[in-house]
C-alpha cells in the first residue's frame, strides 16, 4: 500500500513539473506558434504607448497597400524627420505633430513603400524613427527597444 502511494505521488509531482515546463516554454517563446502571440501582443502595446506611437498599420504584396497611422503622444509639438519601417525609409518628413495628433502615412506621401513578400504570412518589422523636440531641443531617435510591427500580410 505504501509503495503504491509513493508512486502515484511521484506521477503526480511529475505531471505538475512537466505542465510547468511546457508553460514556461511557451510563455518564453519555445513554440513558434505560443511564442508569437505574446511577442505582436507585446510590440502592439509597446508601439500603442511610445512617444510617436503606431496605431494603425497594415503593409501588403504592393507599396500602394502600405499604411501607418501615428500619434504624438508626448506634452509638446514635435517635427517627424525620418520614419523607416523594415529597413526601407517610409517616410522622409519633415512634419509636425502636437500633442495627440495623428498623421497617416500612404501612398499619397510615403517616400518609398514597405511590402512583405506572400499575402496573408506574417511579417516583423523594425522600426526606426528620427524626430525633435523643438521646447527641448536635440534629435530623439525611436527605435523600438526590440518591440517590432508584426502582423500578416494584407491580400
Amino acid at each position: 500500500m505504501r509503495r503504491a502511494q509513493a508512486s502515484a505521488e511521484y506521477l503526480i509531482i511529475l505531471a505538475v513539473v512537466i505542465i510547468l515546463a511546457l508553460i514556461v516554454v511557451g510563455v518564453l517563446g519555445g513554440f513558434p506558434q505560443m511564442g508569437s502571440s505574446s511577442r505582436q501582443r507585446a510590440g502592439a502595446a509597446y508601439w500603442q504607448q511610445a512617444d510617436i506611437a503606431i496605431v494603425e498599420y497594415s503593409f501588403g504584396e504592393d507599396t500602394s497597400s502600405a499604411y501607418a497611422k501615428l500619434r504624438s503622444n508626448l506634452p509638446n509639438p514635435v517635427n517627424l524627420d525620418v520614419v523607416q519601417i523594415g529597413g526601407t525609409t517610409f517616410f522622409s518628413g519633415p512634419v509636425v505633430l502636437n500633442p495627440g495628433e495623428t498623421y497617416v502615412i500612404d501612398s499619397s506621401n510615403m517616400f518609398a513603400g514597405v511590402t512583405c513578400p506572400v499575402a496573408g504570412n506574417a511579417y516583423a518589422f523594425d522600426v526606426y524613427m528620427e524626430y525633435s523636440v523643438p521646447a527641448t531641443g536635440g534629435e530623439q531617435i525611436q527605435d523600438g527597444d526590440g518591440n517590432q510591427l508584426t502582423g500578416n500580410c494584407a491580400q
